[in-house]
């Protein structure tokens, strides 16, 4: 089984942001669980996605 691509993984952050309910620094967290990743990776995968609005 492979695992999601950043894509999969930028459009739940994308989708966390437009539903608003989550505090966004949430986000590894929610990451971590949604997608049994470990804090290292959902660290990495959140600055990617924040990095964007640089």
């Amino acid at each position: 089984m492979s695992s999601p691509s950043n894509q999969e993984y930028f459009e739940f952050l994308d989708d966390m942001r437009e539903f608003g309910g989550v505090n966004m620094f949430a986000a590894p967290k929610m990451l971590r669980e949604s997608f049994d990743l470990d804090r290292q990776e959902a660290a990495k995968i959140f600055k990617a996605w924040t990095d964007q609005w640089s």
